[in-house]
C-alpha cells in the first residue's frame, strides 16, 4: 500500500505540473488574444476616421482623393485560440480505494474472526471428547465382571474370630500393607485393603465411589505370604507382589 500511494502520488504531482502549465499557456494566449483585439479596434478606429477624413475632402472637391466609395485596405487580426488537452489522470489511490471497499473488508475480517472462534471451539469439544477417560477393563469384560466381589466391609473395625486367623503373623501383614500402599500411591482413586481369613490372606482392590469404597478386585494368597512380607526386602516384595496382583487381573501399570 506504501509503495501504491507513493506511485499515485508521483503520478498526481506529474498531472498537476502538466495542468498548471497547460493552464498557464491558456492564459497567456488569452492574454495575447486581448491585445490584439484591442490593437485591431484601434486601428479599425483610425481606418474609420480615415474614410470620414476622405470622403469630406471628396466632397469639397479636392484633387487626388480617392471616391468615397473606395476604402482603405482594412486590417485583419490573427486568430488565436486556445486547444483543450486532455490529461491522462493517477490512478485510484490506497485510501480512496479502502474507503469504496471499507464495508466489504470488515466484513471479511469479522467472518475471519468467526471462523477462528469456531475452529477453537471444535478443537476443544474435539479434545474433551477424545481425552475422555475410557471405563477400567474390568468393566468391559464380561471375565473380569464376573470376579468383581460384593462391597465389604471397614476391616479395621471388624475383627475375626482367633481360630479363624490360623497362625496369626501381624509382623507380616503390617509390612504387606505398607507394599500395598507403595503400589497403591501410582493409582489414582484406589486403595488395598487385606485381611486374613481362615487360613489365607485376601487382598481388595478398593475404589471411592459417592462417599464409600466398594471392592473392584479380589486376590487371595497363602499365609506365606506374609512370611515373604516380613523376611524379603521391601523393594524386591512390592515387585513380587505387583506381579502377583497383575496374575489377577488388578488393573496395575
Amino acid at each position: 500500500m506504501q509503495n501504491a500511494e507513493a506511485k499515485y502520488e508521483a503520478a498526481a504531482a506529474t498531472y498537476n505540473a502538466k495542468a498548471e502549465k497547460v493552464s498557464d499557456d491558456n492564459v497567456r494566449i488569452a492574454a495575447s488574444a486581448e491585445r490584439i483585439a484591442t490593437e485591431t479596434t484601434k486601428a479599425e478606429r483610425l481606418r474609420n476616421d480615415a474614410a470620414y477624413q476622405l470622403r469630406k475632402a471628396a466632397e469639397a472637391g479636392a484633387r487626388g482623393v480617392p471616391r468615397p466609395g473606395s476604402t482603405a485596405p482594412g486590417v485583419t487580426a490573427p486568430a488565436l485560440a486556445t486547444s483543450t488537452v486532455e490529461l491522462e489522470k493517477p490512478e485510484e489511490s490506497s485510501a480512496a480505494f479502502l474507503s469504496r471497499w471499507d464495508a466489504a473488508i470488515r466484513l471479511a475480517n469479522l467472518a475471519e474472526l468467526i471462523l477462528a472462534a469456531a475452529t477453537l471451539i471444535y478443537i476443544r469439544v474435539r479434545s474433551a471428547k477424545t481425552n475422555a477417560p475410557h471405563l477400567p477393563l474390568f468393566g468391559r469384560y464380561p471375565s473380569v465382571v464376573n470376579r468383581t466381589p460384593a462391597p465389604v466391609g471397614n476391616f479395621t473395625k471388624k475383627k475375626e474370630p482367633t481360630k479363624n486367623h490360623g497362625s496369626f503373623d501381624i509382623e507380616g501383614l503390617r509390612k504387606l500393607r505398607e507394599a500395598l500402599k507403595d503400589i497403591s500411591f501410582r493409582l489414582a482413586g484406589y486403595s488395598f485393603k487385606s485381611a486374613i481369613r481362615g487360613d489365607a490372606v485376601f487382598i481388595y482392590l478398593m475404589k471411592a465411589n459417592a462417599g464409600t469404597q466398594e471392592a473392584t478386585h479380589t486376590a487371595k494368597c497363602k499365609l506365606d505370604i506374609l512370611r515373604d512380607a516380613r523376611t524379603m526386602p521391601r523393594d524386591k516384595f512390592t515387585e513380587r507382589l505387583t506381579r502377583l496382583l497383575k496374575q489377577n487381573k488388578f488393573p496395575i501399570e
